[in-house]
């Protein structure tokens, strides 16, 4: 995974969701906040952030701000704490979506404010279209490094047949084959409910909606991130953030803001 380029892409699709900020300044919550990357932006835009990531996280080695660790679902601050409490693609991650809502809410201060950007439809649709050749790339290149040690020679784990000049250690052709056909495995979900399919439907408007309202929510503003990529990130930094704004708007945005507000005080 190439995290810099990655927190390139969050701070380019924070730049969207910060113009709808209602609080210039004050606490705000950065839920699921990775490597810290947009909490330290947050920070230098003058919040008082406070940021929180589970144990064990992937960007745990990259942390650029304090991350403090919480378990998934308490989120571990006095009602009432915060102006502002904000997420960049976590939501999907948390399996009791609407037992955290109430989370949120009971952190949020009266008249708060309550931002995330999450996946859409278009983004689950690329991310399937492009599974099977991007793994298959991806793990040609992982089979081809494994027989030739990285060198274009075969590894010495692979001793020569005399006769044929081919690799006979035991196992060798099993872990071929099996290099080979694991890009054919389907496509996995990226969210804690359904499947790849079904998640064409929970990362739509229209569901993230349903979710807000039923939870004591009311969404002010409802608006694409202007930048395409997949779940793949095919071909990473060689396209530019600027070509993947431009590609956006014929491919469909990768992401979408929410901002909301409490229907009453909790």
């Amino acid at each position: 995974m190439n995290i810099p380029f990655l927190d390139k892409i969050r701070e380019q699709e924070l730049e969207v969701a910060g113009a709808h900020f209602s609080h210039p300044s004050g606490r705000l919550l950065e839920i699921g906040a990775g490597t810290g990357a947009l909490a330290r932006v947050l920070s230098q835009r003058g919040f008082e952030v406070h940021a929180i990531e589970i144990a064990g996280s992937i960007y745990e080695a990259d942390q650029v701000f304090p991350v403090a660790i919480y378990d998934g679902t308490n989120i571990p601050f006095a009602d009432a704490s915060f102006d502002v409490v904000f997420s960049s693609h976590v939501l999907v991650h948390i399996a009791a979506a609407d037992r955290f809502q109430q989370e949120i809410l009971r952190v949020l201060k009266p008249g708060g404010q309550v931002v995330h950007i999450l996946p859409t439809t278009s983004w689950r649709f690329w991310t399937c279209l492009v599974h099977y050749p991007a793994r298959y790339v991806a793990h040609g290149v992982r089979a081809l490094k494994a027989i030739t040690g990285g060198r274009g020679k075969l590894t010495s784990q692979a001793s020569a047949s005399p006769k044929f000049g081919l690799p006979s250690a035991p196992g060798f052709w099993t872990r071929v084959v099996q290099k080979i056909t694991l890009p054919f495995t389907p496509p996995a979900r990226i969210g804690e409910r359904g499947n790849a399919l079904s998640e064409h439907y929970f990362f739509s408007e229209r569901c993230w909606g349903q979710l807000f309202q039923r939870n004591g929510q009311v969404l002010t503003a409802c608006l694409p991130t202007r930048i395409f990529y997949t779940g793949h990130m095919s071909f990473g930094a060689r396209i530019h953030l600027q070509t993947r704004s431009v590609l956006s708007y014929l491919l469909g945005s990768a992401g979408k803001v929410y901002v909301l507000r409490a229907q009453k005080s909790i």
